[in-house]
């Protein structure tokens, strides 16, 4: 996902970060956004959108290299729930009804006043929670690539293209697992509004809504058939894909194991020994990678380190191509 940086943006995430990084020195951390950013410094982030909004593609990478050489460590997904959470702050402030269900709470008539809003208080923040802000971004990937209409259609609601997001996503092969897929109806919403769909709430009581979305285009993004993947060599369990193309939002990197059809996409931080396992037997990676300690089957962290060097190496790939 590629993003409209504009000073206004700037000030919000700058703001996000002072409460996600409070022992960052203020100076460091507004010249680590600007490298994060793809500008050299603060002061020419500042001169160049002066001029207006520029698009950019965030780098995680160099956010951290920063930091890290003045000697704070931070996590690698530090910048973008920064950025995520500015994103949908704004889309909440601008949608006072929208919650991390959709429009309104469960049972909304049908409960009192006081325990309204209750519900209703603890669904908006959940908005703010890193797991919602990981469903806003999927549902950016997925709303980003269909084509609009000149208005909503009735013929599909943000409930079934919340669906359609995530069997996407499952094809693609995110990290193996369901709750990595999710989309909530609120959040594909969210995601509506911020990329500037036109939204109609299906009913005066609906949860969900209409987008102007071609109905052909979702079930292209569903029905597009895949190429064939680069298999592994002869003997090898997997082979190395590159990292995901910059037009991701989240870094990620892409690996198929021997007799796979699918890509299997990993975060920096999903490198784990069950995921490694799904491309090699753990005799194979404690062969090259030894355990440091009897309570694992091999060294995960140096297995991530060789990987990610591997994928660097091999460029990037496009997984939905592949889907």
């Amino acid at each position: 996902m590629r993003l409209a940086v504009s000073l206004p943006l700037v000030e919000a995430v700058k703001a996000e970060l002072r409460t996600s990084l409070p022992d960052v020195k203020s100076s460091h951390r507004v010249e680590a956004l600007a490298r994060g950013l793809g500008w050299a410094t603060n002061a020419a982030m500042r001169a160049a959108l002066a001029a207006g909004p520029s698009d950019r593609v965030a780098d995680p990478a160099a956010f951290q290299v920063y930091l890290a050489e003045r000697g704070f460590a931070v996590p690698d997904h530090a910048l973008f729930d920064g950025v995520l959470r500015a994103q949908v702050r704004a889309v909440m402030a601008s949608n006072g009804r929208l919650t991390h269900h959709g429009f309104g709470v469960y049972e909304e008539g049908r409960i009192s006043v006081a325990e309204w809003q209750t519900r209703f208080a603890a669904s908006r923040a959940e908005m703010l929670e890193p797991a919602a802000l990981a469903e806003f971004e999927r549902a950016c990937e997925f709303l980003s690539r269909l084509s609009r209409t000149r208005a909503p259609t009735r013929v599909l609601t943000t409930y079934n293209l919340k669906h359609s997001a995530e069997r996407w996503h499952r094809h693609r092969g995110i990290e193996g697992r369901w709750d990595r897929e999710y989309v909530s109806n609120g959040m594909l919403l969210a995601a509506a509004y911020h990329l500037g769909f036109q939204v109609k709430r299906a009913s005066p009581t609906a949860f969900s809504g209409h987008l102007n979305v071609s109905t052909a285009s979702v079930r292209a993004l569903e029905d597009e058939r895949k190429p064939i993947l680069p298999q592994p060599e002869p003997g090898e369990p997997f082979r190395v894909l590159g990292r995901v193309h910059p037009s991701s939002f989240m870094p990620r990197y892409g690996y198929l194991a021997a007799g796979g059809a699918e890509p299997i996409l990993l975060r920096p931080t999903a490198h784990t020994a069950t995921n490694l396992l799904r491309l090699a037997p753990a005799d194979w990676w404690a062969s090259r990678f030894p355990p440091r300690s009897r309570r694992v089957p091999f060294d995960t962290l140096a297995a991530m380190s060789h990987l990610v060097g591997l994928a660097h190496a091999a460029g990037f790939f496009e997984p939905a191509a592949f889907r």
